[in-house]
């Protein structure tokens, strides 16, 4: 190997390990959650879960989902004068955390507007959906970009409460609910692409009430749902082909769910419900195979909770999933390979949302890495220098 070579490789090396860190600190996992009032930072290193007020918004508004895109973490907003989104970015010193508002985008176009704001969801192209939860006159968002305008449309003719939104293929899914909800037990999901309709309202048989919605690349959504008569239990499930247009029949899940997620772990595709029975809080997993159908479900216990309204998210290397109980103030972690509990911490605050997150891959490097990194080549070089007079 030449000088040159050798010189590049060290460099090379020094840069992965000031922006990755060391193999022990890959192994972290990280969540932004989101409270009526503040944003979180939630971390664990595999046995233990710590927590940090990222942003306190005050207790004037209500906050209601929290996204990523790129290294920026995106808000939604309810406030006096209508709904909007927050951009924050997000820095690190000397390996703290914190969050400033670099932007704030009112979610309206002219008359046109998001009254009650929702979910958030990013397609693959970067394009921004917020859906709007407004009774009778409900719209979506969609920005191409955060540079973008505004851009408010609706569900064609179904301007009824929409109920949250998840990335699907190349796309995303709104579920929601219309007009036949109120006489047939019925609720809906929309596919759309591109910020317009990727298709017709697709009815979800059996399902009175969406709950939440989690999809995958192969074109898959699937959505939770309350019984077909109202009642909380049983929860259904119902998955739906954005390509195909394929519904499977709604199945019976084994509690009463209030969010769900997916991830992929060595290539194979799951899915993660959290939810409770008879009064103790589970979670449960899934595989799903390439014709999007799911093969039974293994649980695993999270305490005692007995409230509707958990939410769940997988890291992104979909080694662990997030859950929160805001019945009890609680936020835990699972890991997805035993499907055991390996942390939890007691933040005290009515966790409304909760995404997985990439932290050390998404924030400007420290000094300290910087620093790492200016110690590293030096060391390489001295060592290269010593070699090449040898």
């Amino acid at each position: 190997m030449n000088k040159r070579c050798i010189i590049r490789l060290v460099l090379g090396l020094a840069a992965v390990f000031a922006i990755y860190g060391t193999p022990a600190s890959a192994a972290a996992h990280y969540a932004l959650a989101t409270s009526p009032s503040k944003l979180y930072l939630l971390s664990s290193d595999g046995g233990s879960v710590s927590s940090r007020v990222l942003y306190d918004f005050g207790s004037s508004y209500t906050h209601r989902d929290v996204a990523v895109i790129g290294k920026k973490i995106l808000v939604t907003e309810k406030n006096n004068d209508g709904s909007q989104l927050l951009v924050l970015n997000l820095t690190s010193s000397q390996g703290t955390y914190s969050a400033n508002i670099g932007n704030i985008i009112a979610l309206n176009n002219g008359e046109s507007k998001v009254t009650q704001v929702g979910s958030i969801a990013i397609d693959k192209s970067g394009g921004i959906y917020i859906t709007d939860s407004y009774t009778f006159d409900a719209k979506y968002a969609y920005l191409p970009n955060l540079s973008s305008a505004v851009q408010i449309s609706s569900l064609g003719n179904d301007n009824y409460p929409q109920v949250d939104a998840a990335a699907v293929g190349n796309g995303v899914v709104i579920t929601h609910e219309n007009a036949d909800s109120y006489l047939n037990g019925a609720s809906y999901a929309t596919y759309l692409a591109g910020g317009g309709l990727g298709g017709t309202p697709a009815e979800l048989l059996k399902a009175q009430n969406p709950i939440a919605v989690a999809g995958n690349d192969m074109g898959y959504a699937y959505v939770v749902s309350e019984g077909f008569d109202g009642n909380f239990d049983p929860s259904y499930i119902t998955m739906y082909g954005t390509s195909s247009g394929v519904i499977i029949s709604p199945q019976v899940l084994p509690g009463i769910i209030g969010g769900i997620t997916s991830f992929v772990l060595n290539d194979i595709n799951y899915l993660a419900i959290v939810g409770t029975d008879n009064g103790t809080a589970k979670l449960w997993k899934t595989t799903v195979d390439n014709s999007g159908a799911t093969s039974g479900w293994t649980s695993a216990s999270g305490g005692v909770d007995s409230t509707r309204n958990q939410q769940c998210a997988a890291s992104l290397d979909g080694t662990a999933v997030w859950f929160t109980q805001p019945g009890v103030g609680h936020v835990g972690l699972v890991n997805t390979d035993t499907w055991a509990m390996s942390g939890g911490l007691d933040i005290n605050d009515q966790i409304s949302s909760i995404i997985g997150f990439d932290a050390p891959g998404s924030v400007v490097p420290e000094p300290s890495s910087l620093a790492a990194l200016a110690s590293f080549a030096a060391a390489g070089l001295a060592m290269l220098r010593r070699r090449h007079t040898l």
